[in-house]
């Protein structure tokens, strides 16, 4: 999501790096891939989003750019 909203801003993303670090305790544990691609779920549910995700962004956060 960084990387998408330093995009659509022209914002530079050089400085964003990936944490590959796992935390095994605590209340910050998280998945290694947390792309939260739904593409399967939409094909099960035969839903399509009508709301794009970079246009979204850019919309909302423009304004404080």
């Amino acid at each position: 999501m960084s990387l998408v909203i330093a995009e659509v801003l022209n914002l530079p993303s050089d400085h964003i790096q990936p944490d590959y670090t796992i935390q095994l305790d605590g209340p910050n544990l998280r998945p290694m891939n947390a792309q939260l691609d739904s593409k399967y779920s939409y094909e099960i549910v035969e839903f399509e989003p009508v709301v794009d995700f970079k246009k979204s962004i850019k919309e909302c956060l423009e304004v404080f750019v």
